[in-house]
């Protein structure tokens, strides 16, 4: 099931009156690497392909919805598809449509589907340093009746376990006989900060470490990579280094009294990660994991 939102502009040229209400949309759905016909750049290109999914032209007269949801699109996690929605207007006689450009996005494992082939399959890994110097008692540093013992001792584990791991897994050159890779996705979690690199090269667009500020007790959040363009091309036939570097973030905070935050209310412990490369095929349409922690030959650092 998949959401859509999207945010509409007057079209140029358009007046007052014609932008008074959207009266219809219509989104479609396809793969990412699928040409639509209209921007191969070949003077005759492929007929397309039919769209995974297309709501057909929706009538709005009673309002345009908040959401638009996908109950239909049948396609398991680590496929990279886009996406787009042309919108009808209120120009009178013949109403015109704008359509927008196609914008990436991605199914990820679901985590209630653990065991039937939708979920995680990787496991989570932390360095054994920070395992070696993470007591039970540490939660306990601000909450039982030792409290300046606990936070003794809390304090001195933290301070040995604060070294920023790095995790690092190297994935073989992927030989896929006659087929092509069409997309490969990467999707990395964490307790505490991260950030995920391919050969050297960070990934994220949204700073340099994720995630942002997370109440660890409602939900652990993760993000998704197109890595596509390291495994394709020139990078088809090379081995290739998924890296994960580690900061102790709003998890494994330094055990502090009298911060406003208040951070001793939230879940902590030692630093762990887990991440898993999804690859897809162009012909057989097959998506495998290629890489996933705890499964492949970690090294740390």
């Amino acid at each position: 099931m998949v959401d859509f939102r999207w945010r509409s502009k007057a079209r140029p040229g358009a007046g007052p009156e014609d932008i008074l209400e959207t009266t219809a949309y219509r989104i479609e759905v396809r793969h990412a690497h699928d040409e639509d016909g209209e921007s191969s750049g070949s003077p005759r290109p492929p007929p397309p392909l039919p769209p995974l999914w297309d709501s057909g032209k929706v009538d709005t007269s009673d309002g345009l919805p908040d959401v638009v949801r996908c109950e239909g699109l049948r396609t398991g996690p680590g496929v990279v598809l886009k996406w787009r929605v042309t919108v009808w207007d209120s120009s009178e006689g013949s109403p015109s449509t704008t359509t927008s450009d196609w914008t990436k996005f991605a199914i990820g494992p679901d985590s209630r589907g653990i065991g039937n082939g939708h979920g995680w399959e990787a496991d989570w890994i932390s360095h054994p340093i920070d395992l070696e110097n993470w007591s039970e008692t540490d939660a306990m540093a601000f909450w039982g009746n030792n409290r300046a013992g606990y936070q003794t001792t809390a304090c001195g584990n933290w301070e040995k376990r604060s070294q920023l791991p790095v995790f690092r897994s190297k994935l073989p050159a992927v030989d896929d006989g006659d087929d092509e890779i069409a997309s490969a996705l990467l999707v990395v979690s964490g307790l505490g900060s991260f950030r995920a690199s391919v050969d050297g090269v960070p990934l994220s667009s949204s700073g340099p470490l994720d995630p942002p500020l997370t109440d660890y007790a409602q939900r652990v959040s993760y993000r998704g990579f197109d890595v596509t363009r390291f495994l394709t091309d020139h990078g088809a036939d090379g081995e290739h280094v998924v890296g994960i570097s580690m900061g102790s973030g709003w998890w494994d905070h330094r055990p502090i009294s009298g911060s406003f935050i208040r951070l001793f209310y939230f879940p902590r412990g030692a630093v762990t990660c887990i991440a898993q490369l999804y690859v897809t095929y162009k012909k057989s349409g097959k998506t495998e994991v290629l890489l996933a922690t705890g499964r492949n030959d970690d090294s740390t650092g």
